[in-house]
């Protein structure tokens, strides 16, 4: 990181804009070629690693990319970013507030408990509840993934 001065590396303060914000984007390709999905997603930070959870449909491009990145322990790049404002300043030098994190993540579907533990923590994130309750035909046709942050790095340019 060129600017290590905004550079975050305490988890505690990372897991502020995760908390803060709502939306993952993960660098997808295939055959296809590639492109960039903006999803809404759960977290936990445990014992020092951060796992994102996601969901979709079991069939289509994005499933296809996720559930191949799963068999082959693929690494894919994710983004987040927040806490946005302008910084106005002379026409010669400007700049801009803002907190990203970026990273690579490893794909895991999930399936069984596991899955509802993934959507709950989704959900709780996205909107909290005391619980949750799914239809059965509706968690047959979904895709829960979890994602393990392999490595990560956060930047933060604030007033």
């Amino acid at each position: 990181m060129r600017r290590s001065d905004r550079e975050i590396i305490d988890l505690d303060r990372m897991c502020e804009l995760l908390e803060e914000e709502e939306v993952l984007r993960l660098a997808l390709s295939d055959a296809e070629g590639t492109y960039i999905l903006p999803l809404n997603y759960g977290y936990k930070a445990e014992n020092g690693s951060v796992s994102f959870f996601i969901h979709g449909a079991r069939e289509g491009r994005k499933a296809g990319i996720l559930q191949d990145a799963a068999r082959d322990g693929r690494e894919i790049p994710f983004e987040i970013d927040g806490r946005r404002s302008a910084l106005v300043a002379d026409s010669c030098s400007a700049s801009y507030y803002y907190m990203s994190v970026i990273g690579k993540v490893k794909i895991s579907v999930l399936e069984g408990d596991e899955k509802i533990d993934g959507l709950n923590t989704l959900m709780h994130h996205i909107m909290p509840a005391p619980e949750y309750h799914y239809q059965e035909e509706v968690l047959q046709r979904t895709l829960m993934c979890k994602l393990s942050v392999t490595e990560w790095s956060c930047k933060e340019h604030k007033a």
